[in-house]
């Protein structure tokens, strides 16, 4: 069916012009993203929910999903995937983490950082979390077999919930939260603003990025699992849960080739609240 569609979208870029073919595509990466992936993703959801799946359940299983298609091009891919977290471990050192530092990844996917961030780290201060058990599980046995990576010097838990209680207390110098928030709603990212304190001490500094598409409108939803989120929608979160918020998007600017759109900001409790 995939090849059906690929041939249908090749024969329409051959005949139209490519400014109908941009009006087509709209926002998106393409016109079938745009006109099929799209609304069916949005009546999977939809029929999720009336089943009672949470979003978070819905997503993960999406995920799952993709990390159970085996060939030689996937493969390659997930090596070149797992490789480049170490932009993202370039960025963390350039924003001050140090070895002695404990460090937390909200969203750790297949520990493309964590790979990179386990030798660097004390051993044991390196925790994270994922919805898909089945990405974190692939990431692992990547990292043991293909890096020699002792994965049982990390702490990678699978969550149903933006509770942080399944961290058990644990506190974290650094928290990164890297390419989640424009993939969740706005009830689950201030779950996890409300939630984060938990594992938050008086110097801990909570690092996230966004994609930011028009900074005066404060959400904007592409999709059934893909959001816009402006500066100012965090800054009131920011008011609203405690904390102070700072941008270092130049730092991840410099370190890193990423989109244009994507901001990098940091929340610190304000003293009030840390006490």
């Amino acid at each position: 069916m995939g090849s059906l569609f690929d041939g249908i979208a090749a024969f329409f870029r051959a005949v139209l012009p490519g400014r109908v073919i941009l009006w087509l595509r709209g926002d998106h990466s393409s016109v079938r993203g745009r006109w099929i992936q799209k609304p069916l993703e949005d009546l999977n959801l939809c029929l999720s929910r009336l089943r009672g799946v949470s979003y978070l359940e819905w997503y993960a299983r999406r995920l799952d999903d993709f990390t159970t298609v085996e060939s030689p091009e996937r493969r390659e891919k997930f090596r070149k995937y797992m490789e480049d977290g170490r932009e993202q471990f370039n960025v963390i050192k350039a924003l001050g983490v140090q070895p002695h530092h404990a460090f937390h990844e909200f969203g750790m996917g297949m520990g493309r950082v964590a790979g990179f961030l386990v030798t660097y780290l004390t051993s044991g201060s390196f925790s994270g979390n994922d919805a898909s058990g089945g990405r974190i599980r692939k990431g692992l046995d990547y990292l043991k077999q293909e890096k020699g990576i002792e994965t049982d010097k990390l702490l990678a838990i699978v969550n149903k919930d933006n509770s942080f209680d399944w961290l058990k207390g644990r506190k974290a110098d650094y928290i990164w939260c890297f390419a989640i928030f424009m993939h969740m709603p706005e009830r689950d990212i201030e779950d996890v603003m409300k939630n984060v304190r938990k594992i938050m001490h008086d110097k801990t500094v909570f690092f996230f990025t966004y994609s930011e598409k028009n900074p005066n409108r404060l959400v904007d939803r592409m999709g059934s699992h893909d959001w816009w989120h402006s500066t100012n929608y965090f800054r009131n979160l920011a008011d609203r849960y405690g904390f102070d918020m700072e941008l270092h998007t130049e730092t991840l600017r410099k370190n890193m080739a990423y989109n244009e759109a994507t901001r990098l900001a940091a929340f610190t409790l304000k003293p009030a609240a840390a006490r």
